[in-house]
């Protein structure tokens, strides 16, 4: 009998329709009738024959005590604030909302003997500014939380662009465009740190604050390349944007990575990329040294095909050249081998530590049966050897000295320097003997 008692209050509840033609006065007043009504038959025991029933017949008509011990069972604040409202005021405006909120707060704080704003936890200060219509109260209680800001950063994006979010002018924060902007700075910086996510930061940070476009630059050739394919990949980005700088750094960064592993045909490749003179004479010298010690040529194939690049750094012009005239060398082409290897002393692009090399490779064109070389080239690599190769020899034995280092082989001739030179002086000699004939003998 109890429940159809309670059931036929219930159905008897006024419920507002904006279609009713109904106005909100007049449901208020018909609510404040029908809650009147069922206190009255509270306070008659009329539910006193089940205390269970008795309690949500409280509740629905708003007895403090009755919500106070609701209150001390709930876990956080807002727990049955919903059915407070709903049951006390049901006509409640939303811009009532945060009066309503706070001073359910501290009924419920009160209850739970804290005081009022304290032991909140990050949730409970965000639901309290939304239903204070607080944003920016509600965006920076958000910020606590631990996640990775994925979350408010998109919302403030939202709420810009609806048009909902305002931020009193009296506060000293930031304006909401400013906001949304640092936001979006923040969360594109970090995407950039993380390996695998760096595209994705550079689209949040296009549409962040004009310092975002320029940390893109900035952010973007510090990016962790693995392989070359990362490389590449980051390359094409940089291009495509038009960073000049970004493409050269990274290039950089895969100079040393290929010469830290030894790949020395790689590191040339990406220091040609690079067109950064200093790199590009860094890993020629490689080359070059390679030659001194070894006596045979890296990674031929790939100077063959370098092409018009050579002309990048006068460094690598000179490695290609003299490749070439191994080239002609090996396909026993003398002449243009004699040629080429001319040019080269006169191309002031020598590196010091290369002029024994280089003239000890001029050994077998002049002692070769025919005369190749003519007088006037003779006199040329006798210049060099007197002003290039003789005080380069000089001064390495000085350091040397100074090191106290013996003296060691020199470009895979045996013995000492002086051999060597001795060596150029004999042949030179011989050779300029023979062409002095050959160029002054006159046949009829």
């Amino acid at each position: 009998m109890t429940f159809q008692l309670a059931e036929k209050e219930l159905q008897t509840m006024p419920i507002f329709n904006s279609n009713g033609g109904l106005s909100i006065q007049k449901f208020r007043s018909q609510w404040s009738i029908w809650s009147s009504a069922l206190e009255s038959k509270l306070e008659s025991g009329l539910f006193s024959s089940e205390p269970e029933v008795e309690n949500i017949m409280k509740l629905i008509t708003g007895d403090k005590e009755a919500w106070m011990q609701v209150c001390k069972e709930s876990n956080c604040w807002y727990e049955y604030f919903a059915g407070f409202l709903f049951y006390t005021q049901p006509s409640v405006r939303y811009f009532e909302l945060g009066t309503f909120a706070d001073n359910w707060l501290g009924q419920w704080s009160s209850t739970k003997g804290m005081k009022e704003y304290t032991g909140l936890k990050s949730l409970d200060r965000m639901v309290l500014a939304v239903l204070k219509n607080d944003m920016a109260e509600l965006i920076y209680s958000i910020q606590d939380m631990g996640d990775n800001k994925w979350f408010v950063v998109h919302l403030v994006d939202l709420l810009v662009h609806c048009d909902q979010l305002r931020i009193s002018e009296e506060s000293n924060g930031p304006s909401v465009v400013a906001l949304r902007e640092g936001l979006l700075f923040d969360f594109g910086t970090m995407l950039m740190s993380r390996g695998s996510f760096w595209e994705i930061g550079m689209d949040y940070l296009k549409f962040s604050s004009p310092e975002g476009l320029g940390a893109r630059e900035m952010l973007l050739a510090r990016v962790p390349v693995k392989n070359d394919l990362q490389a590449m990949k980051v390359i094409e980005v940089a291009r495509r944007l038009g960073m000049t700088m970004v493409e050269q750094e990274i290039c950089r960064v895969m100079v040393k990575r290929s010469i830290s592993l030894e790949n020395y045909g790689n590191a040339l490749e990406w220091a040609i990329r690079s067109r950064d003179n200093i790199y590009i004479t860094k890993v020629a010298n490689i080359f070059l040294d390679h030659y001194c010690l070894k006596g045979e040529m890296l990674h031929k194939d790939l100077l063959a095909n370098i092409g018009a690049k050579m002309f990048i750094a006068p460094r690598l012009l000179f490695l290609v050249k003299y490749f070439d005239f191994h080239q002609f060398y090996q396909a026993r082409a003398f002449s243009q081998a004699a040629e080429l290897l001319i040019n080269l002393l006169d191309s002031k692009i020598i590196p010091e530590f290369f002029w024994p090399s280089l003239l000890a490779d001029t050994v077998p064109l002049l002692e070769h049966t025919e005369p190749i070389i003519p007088t006037k080239e003779t006199y040329i690599i006798m210049h060099h050897l007197e002003s290039d190769l003789i005080p380069y020899l000089a001064k390495s034995k000085e350091e040397r000295k100074k090191k106290n280092i013996k003296d060691k082989e020199l470009n895979l001739i045996n013995g000492s320097p002086d051999d060597l030179v001795q060596l150029l002086r004999l042949a030179c000699a011989r050779n300029l003997s023979r062409a002095m004939i050959i160029e002054n003998t006159f046949i009829r």
